[in-house]
């Protein structure tokens, strides 16, 4: 890989792990200070889907962006936008307004995502992509080992404190992502094809984006659902809110530890079935949370729940992006991006209702989605194989 191609990616994941640091920060008391704040669980609900409904309207477009002017402006627009809407958290105004102060959020995460994870196929040869996708989720999730913690102990301070840091770690990464990405380096497969949708040029590849969108949908309709009742849930069985922090740190702690495992997995055996198993592995420990004894045991398959994802994350990546044309990453990355978004979404809006009605009921239905969907990945996965070695 070409020195410029290794700076423009370790400065990316850089700038990734700063903005999930930021990110991580507001985890854990988001749902509290809405709360706090007057909220009803529905206008909770609301609010925190908010930012998904973002991620849903924003990606597919930036995705497609992405691939005609690169890479770089909208992974810097993105996170100056997402910086402004933390701040904006603090102002004071009618609490129903945090539906638009998050909606922006979400534009501003779903304008970095997809030309973010599009940018390491540009920059990394097919063999070694499995590592490199391996780094970069793990990038993401080493924030939320530190955010979480850290905006535990912020919220000692203040809520104030908490916002203000992530404000400044997302203004930090973009500064970082600026340097890496310096203009006048041109990014290895940007083009400039039309904007609306461009087919994708192969059974397998269309093959490729169904299954990855069903083994992508379900673990994001389970991240919408605890975004709204995880920190209620730990609350409700007597967590602190350092303890709570603890959970979301002790998820991602096997991004951190197991990543590099993960990335080789995923260049050497099957990346199809790495990444069903994965998602089926999350839905199943989903429906168990809300009958473990004790706070220590819930934190704890909070950290086996970690090390069953991570290791489908970079073969699902490393799969899509192998299977999908070249200019048509960013495309294929907001498409599969905007349904996890509105997967989220809509868990987000039901969770906070079912969990008024019992507690197991929103961990058992998001957990059914998951695996129903991965029902529905399997003859894909099966089917994409045969493409691979069948010409379409």
């Amino acid at each position: 890989m070409a020195t410029g191609n290794r700076t423009a990616l370790w400065g990316s994941i850089a700038a990734v792990f700063i903005t999930w640091v930021g990110v991580g920060t507001i985890i854990p008391v988001l749902p509290l200070f809405i709360k706090d704040r007057g909220a009803t669980y529905t206008l909770l609900g609301a609010i925190v889907a908010a930012s998904l409904v973002g991620h849903v309207v924003g990606q597919y477009p930036a995705g497609r962006l992405s691939d005609r002017l690169g890479r770089r402006p909208l992974m810097l627009g993105g996170l100056l936008l997402q910086a402004a809407a933390v701040a904006a958290l603090l102002l004071p105004m009618p609490v129903v307004l945090l539906i638009g102060v998050r909606f922006l959020h979400g534009l501003g995460g779903a304008a970095f995502l997809p030309a973010s994870r599009a940018l390491v196929a540009d920059l990394v040869p097919p063999a070694r992509r499995g590592t490199a996708y391996g780094w970069l989720s793990g990038a993401e999730m080493s924030g939320l080992v530190f955010g979480p913690a850290l905006g535990g102990l912020l919220a000692l301070l203040g809520l104030a404190a908490v916002f203000e840091v992530t404000a400044g770690a997302t203004l930090l990464a973009a500064l970082v992502l600026a340097w890496a990405l310096r203009a006048g380096e041109p990014l290895p497969g940007a083009s400039r094809p039309g904007f609306g949708w461009a087919p994708l040029g192969s059974r397998r590849a269309v093959l490729a984006v169904l299954a990855m969108a069903a083994l992508t949908l379900g673990p994001n309709y389970l991240h919408g659902m605890y975004e709204v009742v995880w920190s209620l849930f730990m609350r409700g069985i007597g967590a602190s809110s350092f303890q709570i922090g603890a959970s979301f740190s002790l998820f991602a702690l096997p991004y951190v530890l197991l990543v590099p495992a993960a990335g080789r997995l995923a260049d050497r055996y099957d990346r199809r079935w790495l990444a069903a198993a994965s998602t089926a592995g999350a839905g199943l420990l989903a429906a168990v949370y809300p009958y473990l004894p004790g706070i220590p045991l819930v934190i704890a398959f909070c950290a086996l729940e970690g090390a069953v994802v991570v290791f489908g994350i970079p073969a699902k990546n490393a799969f899509l992006m192998d299977a999908v044309p070249a200019d048509r990453r960013g495309q294929v990355q907001g498409l599969i991006g905007a349904g996890s978004g509105l997967a989220a979404a809509l868990a987000a809006l039901v969770a906070g209702p079912q969990f008024q009605v019992a507690v197991p009921l929103a961990f058992f239905f998001a957990a059914t989605v998951d695996l129903v969907l991965v029902l529905v990945a399997l003859p894909l996965l099966a089917a994409a194989g045969a493409a691979e070695r069948v010409p379409a």
